[in-house]
């Protein structure tokens, strides 16, 4: 490892054909505390590891960034490479070293990166590692969980489920079963989105129960922490969820003859943006 840092202790230098033992790609964290591993983990056995962040994640995996450079981490060994993803990555997986790829996005973009891969297989002097973690994406209003089969490692994010026996503790169920579905308004990869429940258990109080945890869960501004579920994080998950949400108004409240108008008033803000 010291040999290996060594020769890139004074490099600050995007350049990899004269920094590259060996290139990884963390791309888009959106936990970046629970990801932080995967740039490490390649650089504290002699890589160069290219660090790519999602645009919607760039800050905070900035500072983690920081904190490796603090910690000691040699400049440009984790190379923090923030812009645009197609001019980053393409300049990485074209390298003849390019060693190794951990991605957590689309399954469409993770698809198309590993086809790059294969295209370029001839010109590198290895065989890449390829990790990938990809969610659920909406085709049409339909939300579609899409999973992958990597060589190493690809859990399915967007459709976890419960399951809750007769056996269970209906309390405890109940609560963790709002927090998975709920919490982070259902963005992460591991968010709720079915619920199997035996008749016994439903008709033992799991279902007045659930249903009234739902009924206090408010919505509101981060900073006040008395509200359990915030904003989405971007513009693009506003216009996936406003249709969603019409049709919800629509079907689930028929007596309901318009739309709040601060609903409203935000679906103009989103088309005008």
């Amino acid at each position: 490892m010291k040999d290996s840092c060594s020769r890139f202790r004074h490099s600050t230098s995007p350049q990899l054909a004269e920094t590259s033992q060996a290139v990884r790609i963390a791309d888009r964290s959106p936990f970046p505390l629970a990801h932080c591993p995967s740039p490490i983990a390649p650089a504290l056995v002699g890589n160069v590891v290219v660090w790519k962040p999602s645009p919607a994640a760039t800050y905070s995996n900035y500072i983690i960034h920081q904190i490796l450079t603090e910690a000691g981490v040699p400049p440009g060994v984790i190379q923090f490479v923030p812009g645009p993803p197609p001019d980053v990555v393409a300049q990485a997986i074209a390298h003849p070293e390019f060693a190794g790829l951990h991605f957590t996005g689309s399954t469409f973009v993770f698809k198309k990166l590993w086809k790059d891969i294969a295209t370029n297989i001839d010109s590198y002097k290895s065989y890449p590692r390829i990790v990938g973690e990809t969610g659920a994406r909406f085709d049409g209003g339909t939300q579609r969980g899409e999973a992958t089969d990597c060589s190493t490692h690809a859990p399915i994010g967007g459709k976890n489920f419960h399951v809750v026996h007769k056996s269970a503790e209906i309390r405890n169920a109940v609560l963790q079963s709002v927090r998975a579905a709920f919490e982070y308004q259902g963005q992460k990869c591991s968010a709720l989105s079915r619920l199997y429940v035996s008749a016994s258990a439903w008709n033992s109080g799991f279902k007045d129960q659930f249903l009234a945890e739902i009924a206090k869960i408010r919505v509101g501004p981060p900073q006040d922490f008395g509200n359990f579920m915030g904003p989405v994080m971007c513009v693009s998950s506003v216009t996936i969820a406003l249709p969603l949400l019409t049709d919800l108004f629509q079907v689930a409240s028929p007596r309901l003859k318009r739309l709040p108008d601060t609903f409203k008033e935000q679906k103009k803000q989103v088309v005008r943006s």
